[in-house]
């Protein structure tokens, strides 16, 4: 059977696991298993503070972030500017350091204890 891609889109590591956890426990492939148990083991935010920051970040209206960048910060939530420059590197994207700066607040604002 010939597979295509209809549609590329990013998801967090917080969706991922929504999406897996709808399958039905008897359907469910070793590989699902994994990669459901690889998200909930690396996720850094609850699912509702994760959307918050998702909103927050498409609030702040800085045209060079993406979707892509959105769902990398929350993927990862860095702890500090390295971490957050880290992300822009292989899209070679810059930005204003006062645009780093707010995005690490509402970072902060929104990081879950697990």
């Amino acid at each position: 059977m010939d597979e295509k891609i209809i549609e590329r889109q990013p998801v967090t590591l917080n969706q991922l696991a929504q999406k897996i956890s709808k399958i039905n426990k008897k359907e469910i492939i070793p590989v699902q298993q994994k990669v459901f148990d690889f998200a909930k083991k690396f996720t850094k935010m609850t699912d509702g503070n994760a959307e918050k920051l998702a909103k927050d970040l498409k609030a702040l209206d800085i045209t060079r972030l993406t979707e892509e960048h959105i769902t990398d910060i929350i993927n990862l939530a860095p702890q500090d500017l390295a971490e957050l420059k880290t992300l822009f590197v292989k899209t070679n994207t810059t930005l204003p350091p006062e645009d780093f700066k707010r995005i690490l607040d509402l970072v902060d604002k929104h990081r879950s204890k697990k």
